[in-house]
């Protein structure tokens, strides 16, 4: 889980100057160049107001609390934490903040958690372009949400599955199915759960049975 660290500013902060639109944004991008090439996009191209940009989960809830941001792109796998789990902690931090969400690759577990969550838009890199993070910020800012076909077909193949993992296994199990997943073992799982060993081997066999696996 994310904790919320005290503010602090930081280099990456962006200049004031006014803007055509009055969005305020934050960039939560692991990868530097690509968070510089979105703020570029947004600032010069898009006249959009980016407030801050951070390259990991506690730097971003840092400047959040400072800059107070309404829009938050951010990178679903970011190097400190689980992009959900930083999404919970936002929505904590600024409630009224709108999370546009983005990623090359989401599993069936992300996609359940971001639904449970209601994000307000989801990015997929893997088949969208920078246009549609300009689209995704208008819709979003105007109220509305912004999420990609692929996003969208994958969320409704899993409310109509009857074997969707989540309608089979407990809270519980869902968490140690995303450490099995990690390729952790028994040990590191119930380490990470606060579990005993026999306890984490208990809820594997369980997974593997409900799961058919």
């Amino acid at each position: 889980m994310v904790s919320i660290p005290k503010p602090q500013t930081g280099e990456d902060s962006a200049d004031a100057s006014p803007f055509l639109n009055s969005f305020r944004l934050a960039i939560v991008e692991t990868m530097q160049t690509t968070a510089q090439m979105l703020r570029y996009f947004c600032t010069q191209v898009w006249s959009f107001n980016v407030v801050f940009m951070a390259h990991n989960g506690a730097q971003g809830l840092a400047q959040m609390a400072l800059f107070r941001p309404e829009i938050v792109l951010l990178d679903l796998y970011l190097t400190d934490t689980d992009g959900s789990d930083l999404v919970s902690a936002i929505i904590e931090l600024l409630p009224s903040a709108r999370i546009i969400v983005f990623a090359s690759v989401c599993s069936d577990y992300q996609i359940h958690k971001l639904g449970r969550l209601a994000i307000h838009g989801f990015v997929d890199r893997f088949t969208e372009g920078l246009s549609n993070f300009r689209d995704a910020i208008n819709h979003v800012g105007n109220g509305g949400t912004y999420f990609s076909t692929r996003y969208l077909q994958a969320s409704s193949r899993l409310r109509r599955s009857e074997t969707a993992f989540f309608k089979l296994l407990s809270d519980r199990e869902q968490q140690v199915l995303l450490l099995i997943v990690q390729a952790l073992s028994d040990a590191e799982i119930a380490a990470q759960l606060d579990l005993s060993v026999a306890t984490a081997k208990t809820h594997r066999r369980k997974i593997m049975r409900k799961l058919n696996l």
